[in-house]
C-alpha cells in the first residue's frame, strides 16, 4: 500500500507542476491532442482513490492504515487534489485543459469527500494536530524531515475550517453564480459535508477530554451554518437551467443533518417549501391553460408540449434537490412539532400536501419525475431511508450504475407501482402526515376518515362539503347503544386542538366553521390520494382479481415441478414400489407374531 500511495502522490504532484509551469508538451499524449495525463488522473486515479477511501470509511480502517509514511503520501495527495480542484489558473484558458478539468470536477469533489470521511487527522484544523495521537507530530515528525516538510506545506496550502466556511458564506450571500466559482459547489461543499459530521462525533458536543485537549472543534453550529447556506443556494437557483449541480447536491448534503437546529424551520426550510409550492402551482396552471389550447389547435403543437415537459423536468430537479434534505430534517424534528404544535410545521405540511395534490392530478408531473430518475440513475430508497453520518457506500462491491441490465419484460406493472410508491412526493407527505392530522380535534379526525370514504365511493366533492358541514353542526354526543361508540370515544381523545363552534369568526373575518370544513376536505383528499397509490388495483375497472392465495399458488407450482412416475426410469420406479410395499406390509406381517408371543 505504501508503494501505491507514494506513486499516486508522485503522479498527482508531477501533473500539478506541469500545469503550473505550462509544460503542456509533458501533458499531451502522442495520439490525440486531448489525450493528456489529466485523463489518467481523472479516469483512473480518482475512481480508485474514491473507492479505497469509501471502503476505509465504511470499515473504519482509516486510523489503522493512514499512518506514518502512508499519511505523508496522503497529505501530498490531498494537497494535489485540492489544488487541482480549486485553482482556476491551472488551465490558463486552454480549451482542452479547461474542458477536461470541468468535466471531472464533481468526481474530484467526491474523492475529496471520501478522503475527509476516513482521514484520521483533522486537516482543516492544524493547530489541534498536537492533541491527535494519529498525527505525524506525535509519531514520526521528530525524525522524519519529509514529514516536517509536508506539515509546513499543508499549513500554507490548505485553508482552515473557518476560512472555508466564510468563503462559502460570501459566495451564497453574493450575486455570484456557479460559473463564477464552480469549485465551491463541486469540491469544497462535498469535502465539508463529509468532514463536519466525521469530526463532530469527536468534537466538544460529544467528547470531553481531560485538560480540554480536543482533536477537533467542530460543533453542530458549523453543520447548521453549512446546511442553511445549502438551502439558500437551492432557493436562489429554483428554476435556473444553468445549475447542473442541483441534481447531486442532496446526495452528499444529507450527512450534515444530524443535530440540526429547530430554528432552521422558519428560515430557510419553510420559505423554500413555499417557493417550490408557488412554482408548482404556476406550472400546473400553465399546463391546464395549454391543455385546452392543444386540443383545439389544428397546427402542430409538439413544440409547446416539449416546452411544458422541459419546465416540469426542471421543477422535478429542484424538488429532488430539496426534498431529501426536508425528509431527513422532518424525521429529526417531527416529535418536537407534534408535542408543541409549531405553526410553521403546519404551514410546511400544507405546502407539501398542495404539491402532492398537483402531482396526483398533473399529466406531466409524474411522467417527468420518472424520466428524471431514470436519466440520472437515482435510487429513491437511498434518499428516503434515514442515512448514516457517513457517505453512502455500497459495501458488497456492486456499482450504483452500469452492470447487467434488468429484464425489461419482467413485472413491468409491479415495478411501475413501486416507483410511484417510492416517489419523493409520496414519501415526504407521509413523513408530514402526523403533523397534518394533529391540526384537527378528535371528532374532526373521524370526520376526515368519513370524507375520505366518500371520495373512494366517487361521491361529488360538493356533497362531501355539505356532509362535513352538517356533521360539524350536530351536537357532539356519544350514544352508548351505538356499536361504534367505542371508536367515537377514541377519536374524541385524539388531536391537540379543540373543536370549533358554529358561527365563530376569526380576526380576519373568516367563518371558522367554513375554514375547518375546507381543511377537513383537503385532508381527506390527501388521504384519498395516498390510498389510491397504496391500492392501485382499485383504480382499474373490470380487472380480473385472483381468488387463489399465494400459498396455494406455491403448492400448485411445486406440484407442477415434480417429476411424474411414468417419466422416471424403470429401475427407479421398481425401487420406489419396493420401498413403499415394504413400509406398508412389514408392520402388518409382524403384528400376528407379536400377538402369539404375547
Amino acid at each position: 500500500m505504501l508503494t501505491f500511495f507514494n506513486n499516486t502522490a508522485d503522479d498527482l504532484g508531477h501533473t500539478i507542476i506541469n500545469l503550473q509551469d505550462g509544460k503542456y508538451s509533458h501533458l499531451r499524449g502522442t495520439h490525440l491532442k486531448t489525450s493528456t495525463s489529466l485523463f489518467y488522473v481523472n479516469a483512473v486515479l480518482l475512481p480508485i482513490l474514491t473507492s479505497l477511501f469509501d471502503h476505509l470509511a465504511y470499515c473504519e480502517y482509516g486510523s489503522d492504515l493512514l499512518l506514518d509514511e502512508i499519511q505523508v503520501a496522503s497529505y501530498k495527495i490531498l494537497q494535489a487534489l485540492y489544488t487541482l480542484g480549486t485553482d482556476p489558473s491551472l488551465h490558463r484558458d486552454r480549451k482542452y485543459l479547461k474542458t477536461e478539468m470541468e468535466k471531472y470536477r464533481p468526481a474530484l469533489g467526491s474523492c475529496m469527500g471520501a478522503f475527509s470521511s476516513t482521514f484520521p487527522v483533522a486537516f482543516l484544523e492544524p493547530h489541534l494536530n498536537k492533541n491527535n495521537p494519529f498525527s505525524l507530530l506525535n509519531r514520526i515528525a521528530d525524525h522524519s524531515l519529509e514529514a516536517q516538510d509536508i506539515m509546513a506545506k499543508m499549513e500554507s496550502a490548505m485553508p482552515t475550517l473557518e476560512t472555508i466556511l466564510s468563503e462559502v458564506d460570501q459566495f451564497v450571500e453574493s450575486e455570484k453564480t456557479y460559473n463564477d466559482a464552480p469549485h465551491i459547489i463541486d469540491v469544497i461543499m462535498p469535502m465539508l459535508c463529509s468532514y463536519l459530521p466525521f469530526w463532530w462525533s469527536q468534537g466538544p458536543d460529544n467528547v470531553s477530554p481531560t485538560g480540554g485537549t480536543h482533536v477537533s472543534m467542530v460543533t453542530a453550529e458549523h453543520m447548521n451554518q453549512l446546511l442553511k447556506n445549502v438551502l439558500k443556494l437551492i432557493k436562489k437557483n429554483i428554476g435556473n437551467e444553468n445549475s447542473p449541480w442541483m441534481t447531486r447536491i442532496a446526495a452528499y448534503t444529507q450527512q450534515i443533518i444530524i443535530n440540526s437546529s429547530e430554528e432552521l424551520l422558519k428560515d430557510p426550510f419553510l420559505p423554500l417549501a413555499e417557493r417550490v409550492k408557488k412554482r408548482t402551482e404556476v406550472m400546473f396552471h400553465k399546463e391546464e391553460s395549454m391543455r385546452g389550447f392543444i386540443k383545439s389547435a389544428s397546427d402542430d403543437t409538439s413544440q409547446i408540449e416539449t416546452q411544458i415537459q422541459e419546465d416540469w423536468h426542471l421543477l422535478v430537479r429542484d424538488i429532488y434537490s430539496f426534498y431529501p434534505l426536508l425528509i431527513k430534517y422532518v424525521d429529526l424534528q417531527r416529535n418536537h412539532w407534534l408535542r408543541h404544535n409549531i405553526p410553521e410545521a403546519e404551514d410546511l405540511y400544507n405546502c407539501v400536501a398542495e404539491i402532492f395534490n398537483i402531482w396526483s392530478k398533473s399529466q406531466y408531473f409524474l411522467r417527468e419525475e420518472q424520466n428524471f430518475i431514470s436519466a440520472n440513475e437515482i435510487d429513491n430508497m437511498v434518499l428516503i431511508m434515514p442515512t448514516a453520518t457517513r457517505r453512502p457506500v455500497v459495501p458488497d462491491g456492486t456499482q450504483t450504475s452500469g452492470g447487467k441490465k434488468k429484464k425489461k419484460h419482467r413485472d413491468k406493472k409491479r415495478d411501475k407501482e413501486k416507483e410511484i410508491q417510492a416517489s419523493l412526493m409520496v414519501a415526504c407527505l407521509k413523513r408530514l402526515l402526523p403533523v397534518g392530522l394533529n391540526l384537527f380535534a378528535g371528532r374532526e379526525q373521524e370526520l376526515v376518515q368519513h370524507c375520505k370514504d366518500r371520495f373512494l365511493k366517487k361521491i361529488p366533492e360538493y356533497d362531501i362539503v355539505e356532509f362535513a358541514k352538517t356533521q360539524l353542526t350536530l351536537p357532539d354526543k356519544i350514544d352508548p347503544a351505538d356499536e361504534m361508540s367505542w371508536q367515537h370515544y377514541l377519536y374524541s381523545q385524539l388531536g391537540s386542538k379543540k373543536s370549533v363552534s358554529v358561527n365563530v369568526v376569526d380576526n380576519n373575518g373568516k367563518n371558522l366553521l367554513e375554514e375547518t370544513v375546507e381543511r377537513i376536505v383537503a385532508m381527506s383528499k390527501v388521504l384519498y390520494g395516498l390510498h389510491m397509490i397504496d391500492h392501485p388495483q382499485q383504480q382499474q375497472k373490470g380487472v380480473y382479481r385472483s381468488v387463489v392465495s399465494t400459498q396455494r399458488k406455491r403448492a400448485v407450482l411445486s406440484c407442477f415441478r415434480q417429476a411424474s412416475l411414468h417419466s422416471l426410469p424403470s429401475r427407479r420406479n421398481q425401487k420406489i414400489a419396493e420401498t413403499v410395499g415394504r413400509d406398508c406390509w412389514e408392520p402388518q406381517e409382524k403384528e400376528p407374531h407379536s400377538l402369539v408371543s404375547g
